[in-house]
């Protein structure tokens, strides 16, 4: 395929998302229960390749984390309602106070709870395409990514189940003001939330063309 015959034009999911944001929906009920002036966490966590020991590491990281910030955070945790991963959160971390256990939300409140966030420790692969619209940091505890662009724009930090590693970035996104001031400059490597204007433009040019 000619280089002249491929275009870049970014991912629609950033065109939905900005879209949702314009309808300037009310904060989901699970924000009002979060003081004002906390650093909120979003985890999600549903892979099945993380069940066992991977999973029981990353939640031993995420009890950490909300032990260590208890003062100045809070965590909401949509738990998914698998058991393997339903019994085991809630034994991690059922009983901190600053952790909030939900069950699954819909897409309008995670897009909420995102835009919100200060930091956000996940598994799934399409928070680390929305998430950079927002600018929000994103620790993937996956030991490899299908969205590589997000890490390579400095985004995102593929980490696996280090404990240590979840642990000690954690900590420096929420204790280094100037360090998380610098993930507002970077850019979204998915785009501007124009790639469906760009994608008409290109078709329509393409069509007035091999019509002329």
């Amino acid at each position: 395929i000619k280089q002249s015959s491929i275009h870049k034009v970014g991912n629609t999911v950033v065109d939905a998302l900005l879209s949702i944001r314009s309808k300037n929906l009310p904060n989901p009920k699970i924000m009002e229960n979060i003081p004002h002036g906390k650093k909120i966490i979003l985890v999600t966590q549903h892979r099945r390749e993380n069940f066992g020991k991977k999973h029981q590491n990353i939640l031993l990281a995420i009890q950490d984390i909300a032990r260590t910030h208890q003062k100045t955070t809070e965590i909401i945790f949509p738990v998914h309602p698998n058991p393997n991963i339903k019994k085991t959160v809630g034994h991690y971390l059922g009983k901190l106070r600053n952790v909030h256990l939900i069950g699954p939300v819909d897409y309008f409140t995670m897009v909420k709870i995102m835009e919100k966030s200060h930091l956000i420790i996940t598994d799934s692969g399409g928070i680390q395409e929305e998430a950079p619209t927002f600018k929000v940091p994103v620790i993937v505890t996956r030991d490899t990514t299908e969205r590589p662009e997000g890490v390579s724009a400095g985004l995102s930090f593929l980490v696996g189940s280090d404990k240590n590693l979840i642990t000690h970035l954690s900590n420096k996104i929420l204790l280094d003001d100037q360090y998380s001031k610098k993930f507002k400059k970077l850019k979204n490597p998915y785009g501007d939330g124009d790639s469906a204007k760009k994608i008409i433009n290109i078709i329509t040019n393409f069509f007035e063309t091999k019509t002329n």
